[in-house]
């Protein structure tokens, strides 16, 4: 499927690009409420992981290395009215890469849709920018995520599509370096919802052990030697 500049690809149905919702314990639903991305009432329509290939601003031709990038994408609205999409690139590889673009409505006029040529509407964009996230995840093979890294905090993100006999650039998003204290804000909050989540797990963990004592002491005993001499194992 096209990547298309006008937004009007009727078959691309908006459950296809969207991010497929894992399921939640009710501590992630109260604590997503937390979650800086959205302190100021966005809300997030996509966020999932891509692999991205980085590249210096100063020397774009250049090959460069390739590393999976979280990405996602919140909406701004007021009163209905969309006022601002807002990409978030991340990386659990390294917790202080942090890159931020916002796109308004006088920035999508004159960035977009002048400079670039999208045919879209402004309150189409989201889709625009999720279709093309999930495009470099469906078909890596055709269509690419390469984003240039300057050392001012200037970047910006490329959508390319590999037409086997050229390449043809689809959208390009500029980026700059997220604000410190917004960084060290996300920082707290994966750390304290992975913090959250292994307490969790060791709860449900500790439920289920006990339910086996209690039903199987056997069983139970026996799953213990094995975790105690994998331990061992893990240890020399």
């Amino acid at each position: 499927m096209a990547f298309d500049r006008t937004g009007s690809d009727k078959s691309l149905r908006r459950e296809d690009i969207s991010a497929q919702p894992s399921p939640t314990t009710p501590f992630e639903h109260e604590f997503n409420d937390e979650d800086p991305s959205v302190a100021n009432g966005g809300q997030i329509v996509f966020d999932r992981e891509l692999c991205v290939e980085l590249r210096r601003i100063t020397a774009p031709d250049q090959a460069g290395i390739t590393g999976n990038i979280v990405a996602r994408v919140i909406c701004l609205e007021d009163g209905g009215r969309p006022v601002e999409t807002r990409l978030e690139l991340s990386s659990e590889a390294d917790l202080f890469f942090h890159y931020t673009a916002r796109i308004d409505e006088a920035t999508f006029d004159r960035v977009m849709r002048r400079e670039q040529r999208l045919m879209c509407e402004f309150g189409d964009f989201p889709r625009i920018v999720e279709q093309a996230l999930s495009q470099c995840i469906r078909e890596p093979e055709t269509y690419m995520a390469v984003m240039f890294v300057g050392s001012n905090g200037q970047a910006r993100l490329e959508f390319i599509q590999n037409m086997a006999f050229k390449y043809v650039e689809l959208l390009t998003l500029p980026l700059m370096s997220t604000d410190e204290e917004v960084v060290r804000q996300q920082i707290s909050y994966r750390y304290n919802k992975m913090k959250m989540r292994m307490l969790t797990l060791q709860d449900h963990l500790q439920q289920v052990k006990t339910k086996i004592k209690l039903k199987n002491p056997s069983l139970y005993q026996h799953m213990e030697r094995q975790g105690r001499q994998e331990r061992r194992r893990d240890f020399r």
